[in-house]
């Protein structure tokens, strides 16, 4: 027998696993879940059917042509005005996705990865679908910053407000009210039908620290936590929001 103490080098220490617990990822996707995006029956009705693109027509407003001065003239006849048409194209996004597991990796792990990812599969559809939106919308910011060319007519960056500038200024690129209320002023009269804003948590940082939040209770159930607005638009922070070298959409 050999002399001396027993010390931990000389055992087998085992090693003991806990059972799997399920990491939940930190994006909120709180854009979709905030309600503001809701399904369309016109746009679910042309899902419903085949083809890869669906062509939407419409009428178009009336103009604001002059109306005719009443007579008892019966020469003078009204010329009569037409109204205009346009043409809107959809276009169907399909996407998809698989995952898989071995029967024997679960005989093995003792936990069932397929469990695992069906509990999270409806989470995971929501993150793509708001990651889908934004980039549908940077595309429609995109076309309205490109000149026009051809039959398109529409008015270059009439639809954004830019206030980064070439390089960060403070007090200049920051987010602040004035800023917000020249973006929405290329809405024109209708920037009132503006009622959400969807805010990066930096800029939403920056909204707190210069006092431009204001909270109000939840009237159904006052004792939650109460819902934050800026200028009467209810606030919903997402970090899903676009941002690239600093700049925030």
């Amino acid at each position: 027998m050999a002399a001396g103490v027993t010390r931990v080098s000389d055992v087998v220490v085992p090693t003991k696993f806990s059972p799997y617990v399920q990491q939940l990822t930190q994006q909120k996707s709180k854009l979709i879940r905030s309600g503001a995006l809701a399904a369309d029956p016109v746009l679910s009705a042309n899902l419903a059917g085949g083809g890869l693109t669906f062509n939407e027509p419409s009428f178009k407003d009336l103009d604001d042509d002059a109306e005719n001065v009443s007579t008892d003239d019966p020469a003078q006849l009204s010329t009569p005005n037409k109204i205009g048409t346009a043409t809107e194209i959809q276009v169907r996004l399909s996407r998809n996705n698989s995952w898989a597991s071995m029967d024997l990796t679960a005989d093995l792990v003792g936990e069932d990865p397929m469990d695992a990812i069906s509990n999270r599969v409806a989470d995971y559809w929501v993150r793509r679908q708001q990651l889908a939106f934004v980039a549908t919308i940077n595309g429609v910011f995109a076309d309205n910053a490109a000149a026009p060319s051809g039959t398109d007519t529409h008015t270059q960056n009439d639809m954004t407000h830019d206030i980064s500038g070439g390089a960060f200024s403070d007090g200049v690129t920051n987010f602040s009210a004035e800023g917000f209320i020249d973006a929405t002023t290329t809405m024109g009269d209708s920037m009132e039908e503006l009622t959400l804003v969807m805010m990066h948590s930096v800029v939403y940082s920056r909204a707190l620290k210069n006092n431009l939040i204001d909270f109000i209770p939840d009237a159904i159930n006052p004792a939650a936590a109460s819902i934050a607005t800026f200028l009467g638009r209810t606030v919903v922070v997402d970090d899903g929001m676009p941002n690239a070298g600093g700049v925030f959409d």
